[in-house]
């Protein structure tokens, strides 16, 4: 919603200046990476807008100086698209420093307290970055982080925040002058503009939006609050646990829904809706670390939203977003993964699978959708020589059959040079009606080129 989302952006970077001035002063690890993608270069699948070439640019900066136990990271990216869209993330802009024994982070900053939240993109304990739905990325929180290590093997974590930096990407546009909504990223599920109607040979009804903003001081100001113990009774085994209670990433909506002759009005209000996640993993490493296994649990369980939908005939609407597209309802989730990595100088590779063991059911069109029910994955990273690696990416739900294959070839004539070549392929089946059924247009065979400076 283009009139909150730059200011939304100018208080985040304003934030990330003031807890990285210090950084600046003595840099001492600084990476870029400029890529220009174009995909279907051959013209043989669907256009989408958006979709078919774009640029990314992508900052990090990390320093440490071990005489004083101090370091700083920035991880800033951005990616503009064919339908001049621009997608924006600080993903990480943060400070730690030691004081008597106890380890203080300050900044944008991701909790790695859940493996599965990361591997399989689910974004309810950080933000995701979401560029894209196929490399769905991490985007951190905003706050104070202690950690305290004990002698007995026990880490006690804590993250606390006042501020509430709500995940921005993709972006729905809001054009007031014509109440409709419409987004240029291929990523964002756009709400209906017209619905059919449940009389018998009557024209579709044709909807407006409206948007009511909040005060933007008074949504960015939130409380977040975490707990994350870990005990580690070997070197190679980690147990844990957390809680934390904290806003839901992205902006919730409160709606009105007036239904007047053959016109509908969705007054829409952005709001913030609080939920709760705890969970529990056991991490093992063995091997020379080369080998990590995980097996993690967590939920997530949100406020229950009122909303309020007016009209001459209950069976137009029916549970949170009243058939518009608009999602207003969220639902409980439970989440049971497991899963192996190894990795080396030359292989990287991975396997694992994730359980939703909450129920779920579809009440309305496009209601929130669990992107996974039942998914395994396999992820391999292999360099094949000096200058030619290969990489490859299979996530396939038994329960829902979506697929998403990725798959590339790398060759990098020089350190700094890296040429691309790949598909990236969504399935599901015709009848589908899992998460992945409004992008299944978003296939890609692209040809891409990163500079590194």
């Amino acid at each position: 919603m283009v009139g909150w989302k730059y200011m939304l952006v100018k208080q985040l970077i304003f934030f990330s200046l003031i807890n990285s001035v210090s950084l600046i002063a003595a840099v001492k690890n600084f990476r870029g990476e400029l890529a220009v993608r174009h995909n279907d270069p051959g013209q043989q699948i669907d256009d989408v807008p958006g979709n078919k070439y774009w640029a990314d640019l992508d900052l990090k900066y990390y320093y440490h100086r071990p005489f004083v136990d101090k370091e700083g990271k920035v991880d800033v990216s951005l990616r503009y698209n064919d339908a001049n869209y621009l997608a924006f993330s600080v993903n990480e802009a943060q400070m730690t420093s030691l004081y008597n024994g106890l380890e203080i982070t300050y900044g944008v900053q991701i909790l790695d307290w859940v493996e599965i939240d990361s591997v399989w993109g689910l974004g309810k304990l950080n933000n995701g970055e979401y560029f894209d739905f196929f490399n769905p990325g991490q985007a951190g929180l905003p706050g104070v982080r202690l950690k305290k290590k004990f002698n007995s093997g026990l880490v006690l974590d804590v993250f606390a925040s006042v501020l509430y930096i709500p995940q921005l990407n993709p972006m729905l546009n809001i054009n007031a002058r014509t109440d409709t909504i419409s987004s240029r990223s291929p990523w964002a599920d756009v709400p209906a503009s017209e619905i059919e109607s449940t009389s018998p040979g009557q024209v579709p009804l044709k909807v407006r939006y409206k948007i009511e903003m909040p005060n933007i001081a008074k949504l960015m100001t939130q409380l977040t609050g975490g707990v994350n113990l870990k005990y580690s009774p070997y070197n190679n085994l980690h147990l844990s646990g957390f809680f934390v209670r904290k806003p839901e990433n992205r902006l919730g909506n409160s709606a009105r829904v007036v239904l007047e002759n053959s016109d509908i009005t969705a007054t829409i209000t952005p709001q913030v809706y609080y939920h709760t996640l705890f969970g529990a993993q056991i991490a093992s490493t063995f091997h020379d670390k080369k080998f990590k296994g995980y097996l993690s649990y967590y939920t997530s369980v949100p406020e229950r939203k009122d909303n309020e939908f007016l009209g001459n005939t209950e069976d137009l609407f029916s549970g949170g977003n009243a058939g518009l597209g608009i999602s207003l309802e969220q639902y409980r989730e439970d989440y049971l993964g497991a899963g192996m990595k190894y990795a080396t100088d030359h292989t990287r590779a991975e396997i694992g699978y994730l359980a939703r063991i909450s129920d779920f059911t579809k009440e309305s069109l496009l209601d929130g959708i669990p992107r996974w029910s039942g998914a395994l994955n396999l992820k391999l990273d292999l360099d094949l020589s000096s200058k030619i690696s290969t990489f490859l990416d299979a996530k396939y739900d038994l329960i829902t059959y979506d697929r998403l294959y990725q798959f590339s070839l790398v060759f990098h004539p020089r350190r700094d040079l890296f040429l691309q070549a790949g598909v990236e392929i969504i399935g599901t089946p015709k009848s589908g009606k899992g998460f992945w059924v409004p992008y299944r247009e978003n296939d890609s065979i692209f040809a891409q080129a990163k500079m590194i400076f």
